[in-house]
């Protein structure tokens, strides 16, 4: 039994004649369906006007240029017409489409049977476009929210860590002749990724990475750590005790959000040749000195409680900041539209290391950040875009701008990290089209500072940071359809 326009959701009204009609179905979660009915007047105006402008100016044997008869003119060059017309309209109607019914589309249209469609000699023009649109959801109040600045005071023993980081970070990479690998060492590997458990060499390769360093992790409460990209856990046991030349198999199943389908939630098997080993040895503190432009241990332990305090406020407000996402996250319900989380990962993944890569962090400690970040679950994906997505509506509610200066001091501080040149930083930022991101980072980080002076702050100590006081959420705002545009 065919199913009724009530029963599909479907908005269709007439429409004035020569004007295009667009039925609108729901087919699930921020997701539509339209289609779209171009009338035949339309279309032969389009194809006159294309087959006037031709004939001006259509170049053919035999006739001066706009001179050739129209006839000759149509036959010739027919069917490029109706297909450059079919083009147009499909186009130019679906963009009309959007407008008129303001639905703000995330990523590119689906049109159903594109290399089908051809435009009817006689009749409408019919197809079916499906798209993906933001959700659409109702902003709890911004006032007043509750938030704990946590206190934070720099021990002498904070500064002694930061100078010995400090000299292992600007340590001398030296390659180890002989011996064995320990934790830390940087582990120089020939990665083949290849299909299935337990995989041998005649199974079917789904990556090679050639000249790919392992970083044998070093943290006390876990040994997980990335290679060519993939978070593997208990890596250090793995790799602690092994000489230079030595062969490691590592079967497991890939990350369940990694970009490549081949490798998401499936079996794999991680081939590593292990070619070197390379072991960083500490500068002396004479070189930490000069690095930082001091003449004593003294002023240098001044210098670094300085940078301590500067980053102490930093990790202060991000915490802020984290409490307040997460008080709009727990009162605002929204389903995000189908496939949309994993085609958001590498976005996501983008984004992660563009906010460490500005906030100093070393590059072998992004890659490890970034790797953990792949392994997220589903879950946490989600809950990063609904982020994004609450943010944006805020963004636009408070009208928060960001200027082209904005961007550039950012990617001028990006470039100071890195050690680069800003204008060659941006370059580059744009061919990946990394740029939007710094866009949307800076405006996040200007929206969560203007709710930051709206809400209700407390000062706490670090051992009651841990019972933050949360309002009780109220009745969670649920995604509301937009009202549908006429057609």
């Amino acid at each position: 039994m065919a199913e009724s326009s009530d029963d599909l959701n479907v908005t269709n009204e007439d429409t004035p004649s020569g004007e295009q009609s667009v039925a609108v179905e729901e087919i699930g979660p921020a997701r539509k369906r339209l289609t779209i009915e171009i009338p035949p007047d339309r279309i032969a105006d389009a194809l006159e006007k294309n087959l006037s402008q031709l004939k001006v100016d259509a170049q053919i044997p035999g006739f001066r240029k706009g001179r050739a008869p129209r006839k000759l003119v149509e036959r010739r060059f027919s069917t490029a017409v109706r297909e450059d017309v079919r083009g147009q309209l499909i186009s130019e109607s679906y963009s009309q489409a959007i407008e008129d019914h303001e639905f703000d589309v995330i990523g590119q249209p689906d049109i159903k049977g594109a290399e089908e469609i051809k435009l009817p000699d006689s009749g409408p023009l019919k197809f079916e476009v499906e798209i993906e649109i933001t959700p659409e959801i109702e902003l709890p109040s911004l006032e007043g929210i509750k938030v704990n600045k946590v206190k934070f005071k720099i021990t002498q023993d904070d500064i002694e860590a930061e100078i010995d980081q400090q000299r292992q970070q600007y340590g001398k990479m030296e390659v180890v002749e002989t011996g064995k690998i320990k934790i830390g060492d940087f582990v120089l590997c020939d990665v083949r990724i290849r299909s299935g458990k337990d995989a041998g060499e005649d199974a079917t390769e789904i990556a090679h990475h050639p000249g790919t360093y392992v970083i044998v992790p070093d943290k006390k409460d876990e040994s997980s750590g990335p290679v060519a990209g993939i978070l593997v856990e208990n890596l250090t046991t793995q790799l602690t005790g092994k000489s230079a030349g030595s062969d490691i198999i590592i079967s497991m199943t890939g990350p369940q959000s990694h970009e490549d389908e081949r490798i998401r939630n499936q079996p794999i098997t991680l081939a590593l040749h292990l070619e070197s080993i390379s072991r960083k040895e500490p500068v002396d503190l004479e070189t930490v000195q000069l690095m930082y432009g001091v003449e004593s241990p003294k002023a240098l332990k001044d210098q670094v409680r300085q940078n301590l305090d500067k980053r102490g406020e930093l990790n202060q407000t991000s915490d802020m900041y984290r409490q307040i996402t997460e008080s709009l996250l727990d009162k605002v319900e929204m389903d995000l539209p189908e496939g949309l989380t994993e085609r958001q990962t590498q976005r996501v993944m983008s984004r992660r290391r563009l906010e460490l890569a500005y906030q100093g962090v070393p590059e072998q400690e992004i890659d490890q950040r970034v790797a953990e970040q792949r392994s997220a679950s589903e879950e946490e994906v989600q809950k990063q875009l609904k982020h994004f997505f609450i943010l944006n509506k805020v963004a636009k509610q408070l009208e928060v701008d960001v200027s082209e200066a904005e961007v550039n001091g950012q990617i001028a501080s990006m470039a100071i990290q890195r050690g680069r040149r800003p204008e060659k930083l941006r370059k580059e930022l744009i061919k990946s089209g990394e740029l939007e991101q710094i866009f949307v980072q800076i405006r996040e980080r200007k929206t969560l500072e203007a709710i930051l002076t709206k809400a209700k702050v407390t000062e706490v100590d670090p051992e009651d940071a841990s019972k933050p006081a949360k309002p009780k959420p109220k009745a969670k705002a649920k995604s509301k359809p937009k009202p549908k545009a006429k057609s």
